[in-house]
């Protein structure tokens, strides 16, 4: 590989093209192998794959496809890459495969490391560009091209449609007036029948309702006279019955107005016997009373002087008390006087206790 050569970027979606691998298996085999397999990104973060890239990704798939797991896969790639990178510091050694050639050629120039990343971002922001005024390009053309064809399609199909949709209407509106016109005979006809039904129903109706008004007339007049016979004698009944049980009720008033007057007598009687009876009670009281009244009084003059005796006594010993605190020395008379204040004294203690 030359040192003024540029590596060519592709999309995810062109590797997976090439790989024949999904997009979202080769950014599953990205997180699986973080380490080994770096994808370089752009500055606004999209992945863009070298032949570098691709050729790893051909080899993961190639162990893939054998069922080796990911962890024998990393291993395998680890040790690809140490090798690559020792025969990288060999220059004079021939490298078979394109794993090693694409090592080489990025290892080549070590001194210039900087304007080599600066072309190369470059190179893939123009490649972006490009890329992308193509794809704006290529899908403009084939919307041109799917509306063309959609509109011719469309054309052809709705002159079609129209076609079948205009002879199945005339088919049908064909078919719908040999049929109203079947219909309308129908309705005439079973008109025509239902007017003769009537007339004929209406005759006969006619007919039995003027034998049917007079038998119904008849047996009216003979029911109502029958009802008022039957009325007249249910209310002579009623009126019988009636008149008999109010002179029974009158009777029976009478009755027991004449035992309420009988025991209503009975009972004055009775409170008169008794008040006579309480009166007699009360005047025999009156009468003891009056009869015990001087008895008393005899007794109450027999025990007045057997009480002037005792009161007189008693004034008399009394005198000879007073007598004798009289004739008593004067020199007692202070210890006299202080008595009744040792009382008070005495008892404000008894009180205050």
């Amino acid at each position: 590989m030359k040192d003024n050569q540029i590596l060519r970027a592709y999309s995810i979606k062109e590797v997976s093209r090439k790989i024949n691998v999904p997009a979202g298996t080769i950014r599953q085999w990205e997180k699986d192998l973080n380490g080994v397999l770096a994808i370089p990104r752009s500055k606004q973060g999209s992945r863009f794959y070298t032949e570098v890239e691709i050729a790893i990704l051909k080899r993961i798939k190639e162990m893939r496809d054998k069922n080796l797991s990911k962890d024998i896969i990393k291993e395998m790639l680890q040790k690809h890459l140490k090798d690559g990178q020792n025969l990288a510091k060999k220059p004079d050694s021939k490298l078979p495969s394109e794993l090693t050639a694409t090592s080489v050629a990025v290892i080549e120039k070590p001194q210039e490391p900087k304007l080599e990343v600066e072309e190369f971002l470059h190179a893939m922001d123009a490649y972006k560009t490009q890329f992308m005024k193509e794809m704006s390009n290529e899908m403009r053309n084939n919307r041109h091209l799917m509306i063309e064809e959609v509109k011719k399609e469309i054309s052809q199909g709705s002159i079609d449609t129209i076609k079948g949709l205009s002879k199945s209407i005339q088919r049908s509106t064909l078919k719908t007036n040999s049929e109203l016109k079947q219909l309308s005979q129908n309705v005439s006809r079973s008109s025509e029948r239902t007017s003769e039904t009537v007339e004929t129903l209406t005759r006969s109706i006619a007919k039995s309702s003027e034998g049917a008004f007079e038998s119904f007339s008849k047996r009216i007049s003979e029911a109502a006279a029958e009802g008022y016979r039957d009325l007249l004698s249910d209310l002579s009944s009623s009126v019988s019955e009636a008149q008999s049980e109010i002179k029974s009720v009158t009777e029976a008033i009478y009755q027991d107005r004449e035992q309420y007057f009988e025991t209503m007598n009975k009972e004055l009687e009775q409170y008169r016997h008794d008040i006579r009876q309480r009166e007699e009670a009360f005047q025999q009281m009156v009468t003891s009373f009056r009869d015990a009244a001087p008895t008393k009084e005899k007794e109450k003059e027999k025990e007045k002087p057997k009480t002037i005796k005792l009161k007189e006594h008693k004034k008399e010993k009394n005198k000879d008390k007073l007598k004798t605190v009289q004739t008593k020395p004067a020199k007692k008379a202070p210890v006299q006087e202080a008595a009744p204040e040792e009382k008070k004294w005495w008892n404000f203690r008894r009180k205050s206790k």
